[in-house]
């Protein structure tokens, strides 16, 4: 009973937060203007607050992080089609080897 409480205080909090990132979403996207052509700081700033959910850095370099859900979705999508492309070109130079081998036996 303890764990179906806690649940639910726990989905409670990510639907609030939920709620309140689309809220800053929307408050940016109304403030946003296309035509500038620099972005200042407090801009960049804003931006990188509604991507990223969490990021760390060490010694000058990104250690780990995490997207919001929106884009979290497309960097990883991304992320897949990199390795099954690399995966790809894999078996073909797999393919290419073997077969050679074959003719080379002949």
């Amino acid at each position: 009973m303890m764990k179906l409480i806690a649940l639910q205080e726990v989905r409670e909090i990510e639907k609030e937060r939920s709620r309140d990132y689309l809220d800053r979403v929307e408050e940016f996207l109304e403030g946003y203007d296309p035509n500038k052509k620099v972005m200042d700081k407090e801009t960049k700033k804003l931006i990188l607050n509604l991507l990223f959910k969490n990021i760390k850095i060490a010694q000058k370099k990104i250690f780990s992080f995490s997207f919001f859900a929106p884009f979290n979705f497309f960097f990883f999508e991304k992320e897949q089609k990199i390795q099954c492309q690399k995966n790809q070109r894999l078996m073909k130079n797999r393919l290419r080897e073997s077969i050679s081998g074959l003719s080379d036996v002949r």
